[in-house]
Parts: C-alpha cells; sequence; structure tokens
C-alpha cells in the first residue's frame, strides 16, 4: 500500500508539499500540484482519515439527527444531504431518536464520534433544554432543520408550514367545503402547531367557527393517521380532512378504503410533505409541497459553511411550500353537488 513518502518520492517533492496539496493548507503552485495529484493517482493512494483528523482537528464527518427512518420524508431528506455532503467530502453519520422523548443522549453519541458539526432535525426534549443546547452549539457547528431556531445562535432551515395549510384550506372553503376535518400530531412542537394555526386562521378568516369534534391528534405514521380518521369521522360528518403529515393522510385513506367510503366522491384528503409515495397512491394525494432537495442542500452548505468558517453569520432560511392538487380532494358547488376538480400540472 502507498504512503505519503513513496507520493512525495513519485513527485520529486517533500512530504510537506504532499500534506499541503491533500489539506490545502497553504497556496502551492499549479505545476507542483498537478505532479503531486498525477502520482496520488498513479499509485492509488488513499491519505489516512484518522491522520489527517489529527493534524486539521477535523474528521470531515456531518451527524444528523432525525427521529424515524420510517417516515419517508425523513428517507428522502437523508437522500439529499448525504449526496451534498459527500459532494463536500463529507460523511454523515446518522442518529435516529425513534420518537423517544430527549435527544440530548444521541447528540452526545455524535459528539463523542467528534463529528464536524451537526444537522438537527428533531423537535422534543433536547429542543426545549435550551441551557445545554446554548452550551453545545457554541462549542459545535449546527443547524436546526424543519423548524425556526428559536432564538438559539445558529443557522435553520424550514418552510412556512403555517401558509401552506392556509392556502390549502382557503382553496377548500372557495371550493364548497365548511366541515374540514384537522388530524394534527398528538405532541406539542412548533412545525406541526404552525400548521394547525394555518387550518385555525383560514377558517376564522371565513368566518368558520373552529368545532373541536373535526380535531384529533395522532404520531406521524400511517397506523396513526388510520386509527385518527376512524375517530374523526366516528365523531362527525366532514366533507374533507387535512393532515399535518403525508403519511397520517395515506392513514386516511387506507380507513375509507376498508370502510367502503369513497375518496374524493365521499370525502376529500390531503397531506403535508410530498413524499413520492403521495404520487403513487390510489387515489393519488392533494398535498402541500415542501421543496425538500433545496432544504437539504441548504443545511448540508450551512452546517460546511459553519465548520470551515467558524465566525460565518448565522442565517435563517425560510422557504415557501406549493400545493399540488391530485385525485384526492374535490370542490363543490354551494349546494353541496360536486364540480370538476382543481388540478395542478405536476
Amino acid at each position: 500500500m502507498a504512503t505519503i513518502i513513496d507520493v512525495a518520492a513519485k513527485a520529486g517533492v517533500s512530504t510537506t508539499t504532499v500534506s499541503r496539496v491533500l489539506n490545502d493548507y497553504s497556496p502551492v503552485n499549479r505545476t507542483t500540484r498537478n505532479r503531486v495529484m498525477e502520482a496520488i493517482e498513479e499509485l492509488g493512494y488513499h491519505p489516512s482519515s484518522l491522520a489527517q483528523g489529527m493534524r486539521t482537528q477535523r474528521t470531515r464527518t456531518i451527524g444528523i439527527l432525525i427521529p424515524t427512518y420510517r417516515n419517508y420524508w425523513y428517507a428522502e431528506l437523508l437522500n439529499f444531504i448525504e449526496q451534498d455532503a459527500r459532494a463536500a467530502g463529507y460523511l454523515p453519520i446518522v442518529c435516529t431518536t425513534e420518537r423517544e422523548p430527549g435527544g440530548s443522549e444521541h447528540v452526545n453519541t455524535l459528539l463523542r464520534r467528534q463529528v464536524d458539526g451537526i444537522i438537527l432535525c428533531w423537535y422534543h426534549g433536547i429542543m426545549t433544554d435550551r441551557k445545554y443546547l446554548s452550551k453545545i452549539v457554541r462549542e459545535t457547528p449546527f443547524v436546526i432543520m424543519d423548524q425556526p431556531a428559536d432564538g438559539l445562535p445558529v443557522s435553520s432551515v424550514y418552510t412556512n408550514g403555517y401558509q401552506g395549510v392556509k392556502t390549502l384550506v382557503e382553496a377548500l372553503i372557495e371550493g364548497g367545503h365548511r366541515k374540514i376535518g384537522m388530524i394534527k400530531y398528538l405532541a406539542e412542537n412548533s412545525t406541526s402547531e404552525n400548521r394547525f394555526l394555518g387550518y385555525r386562521d383560514a377558517l376564522r378568516e371565513h368566518g368558520i367557527q373552529l368545532d373541536p369534534r373535526l380535531i384529533v391528534h395522532s404520531d406521524y405514521s400511517t397506523e396513526g393517521g388510520q386509527e385518527a380518521a376512524s375517530r374523526l369521522l366516528a365523531s362527525s360528518s366532514p366533507t374533507a380532512i387535512i393532515t399535518v403529515g403525508d403519511d397520517m393522510a395515506i392513514g386516511a385513506l387506507r380507513h375509507c378504503y376498508e370502510h367502503h367510503i369513497k375518496v374524493p366522491r365521499d370525502i376529500s384528503i390531503s397531506g403535508f410533505d410530498d413524499i413520492p409515495i403521495a404520487r403513487t397512491v390510489i387515489p393519488s394525494l392533494t398535498t402541500v409541497a415542501q421543496p425538500i432537495k433545496l432544504m437539504a442542500e441548504t443545511a448540508t452548505r450551512q452546517v460546511i459553511r459553519h465548520v470551515e468558517h467558524p465566525s460565518a453569520r448565522r442565517q435563517e432560511f425560510v422557504f415557501e411550500t406549493s400545493i399540488v392538487y391530485r385525485e384526492s380532494t374535490r370542490f363543490l358547488n354551494e349546494n353541496g353537488t360536486a364540480r370538476g376538480r382543481k388540478r395542478k400540472k405536476e
């Protein structure tokens, strides 16, 4: 196996020069750099990441904390983050809390692995432990994802979920719906709560009183959405259901299928996120789409920026959503009869 000494001898330079080329420490003239890179390629030399980390105090790894692998949105998010991180020469290390409370133990696990920075996409426990978070964000670059930073000195990347849901509810109201149910997350967090507030405010602004019987809680899962839809339909008679996550909405679709409730003839159902399966379920799901690829790219770019430039300004990135109308919603005339679906090209 080739060593740095072999590369230096092949290129006719010192090992210090090879190290400078590998770690981009200080300027090396183009001719010398090219000679070193050619020697590396010819010899098949692979520098030790451990040795490089000891010299640079960096491991070129990024920690990512998410609630679960089982939610399609997080799976897609991780795919894009990994692509962007690897393209920049960083390796992602993922921890999942599987919806456990807390989260600090998982952050500590990543820190013990000496990750250079962390993308935190987690909503409970740790986000309310201000003393703990305030301490570690001073020592390690953090990006808070899918929610505001809530005053912490970190960059944050999220979407305007309030406006996304509000726009969807307004479209349903304008299309004739008055009894619109909501399946929201069973635990308090700013992401779900902002989406619920968009629902509430859209109703209020159109003179529709908030009906507690039309609001049920669920976890972010297909099974949870299925059970929540059962409770909602047993206690009220909505003409439409909105959920704060696509997995919940797909569960609601499943409940309707099993109980011979026709979607969208009998009831309209819509979700939030626009996960890939939303396009392939039958009927295909109307949803509030997040620009997930752009969000992942922004979060990855920001955490690497803070690793490589610790004094770089922390920023808040708020992306707008878009409504994707598919087969699971219909719009009504004033007399309650169906009219043509409003459809947007995908």
